[in-house]
């Protein structure tokens, strides 16, 4: 029974909606999140380009996770887990269901009730880049 239930997994993987990919940035350093915090991250990513950062994305639309997922976090030295959740679960099903090196992701959480802002992802991503020692912008919350 269990190989029966491995199977239809493995086959899901393959029928979900993919993952919408923008690697055009060709960076070392990527995000990754699901859902409504699509559009802040969209105008995070064209503000950290003015900065000199440059990002790749992937929006996540499903669970168990497309096969398209596992290869753009292979390829990212770096990882920005964006969510709109206290407890951190997107990062969780990434470092159960994937082979992500956990020490890769940095997580970005907005749990405050209110929408996520471009603001917020831009201070947590340079928050997160500065060499050590230097300060960090207000308001950014990482882990």
């Amino acid at each position: 029974m269990l190989d029966r239930l491995l199977k239809k997994w493995a086959t899901a993987k393959k029928l979900v909606p993919r993952a919408v990919i923008d690697a055009t940035a060709g960076s070392r350093i990527g995000i990754v999140s699901l859902g409504s915090c699509d559009g802040a991250i969209h105008e995070a990513i064209d503000i950290l380009k003015t900065q000199g950062v440059g990002l790749d994305y992937m929006r996540v639309r499903s669970f168990p996770f497309s096969e398209d997922v596992e290869p753009f976090l292979a390829a990212h030295e770096v990882l920005f887990v964006v969510e709109q959740n206290r407890d951190a679960q997107f990062r969780a099903l990434l470092t159960l269901e994937t082979a992500v090196d956990k020490t890769k992701l940095r997580s970005l959480l907005h749990y405050d009730g209110l929408p996520i802002s471009s603001a917020f992802i831009v201070e947590g991503v340079l928050a997160e880049l500065q060499p050590r020692g230097q300060s960090q912008p207000k308001g950014a919350a990482h882990g």
